[in-house]
């Protein structure tokens, strides 16, 4: 499941996930508020984190300024 198309557009999930982490977030927290199973958040999440988009410290996962970026600008 890819939430970064080839141009560098987030996708719809992508966006929704980095702005639930603005105040930090669980996966489990993320799975439940959105009615979603646990592995696909956890592919989510990792893409973002691959990305440089988000962070994780002790369990909660953060936007990063990177991530605040591309979703301002779309791209």
């Amino acid at each position: 499941m890819a939430c970064i198309n080839a141009d560098g557009t987030l996708l719809p999930t992508a966006v929704g996930a980095l702005t639930a982490m603005q105040g930090g977030i669980t996966l489990e927290e993320y799975a439940g508020g959105n009615k979603l199973p646990l592995f696909r958040v956890r592919m989510v999440f990792r893409e973002m984190l691959e990305a440089g988009l988000a962070r994780e410290e002790q369990g909660k996962y953060y936007i990063t300024q990177s991530g605040m970026d591309k979703i301002m600008n779309g791209k």
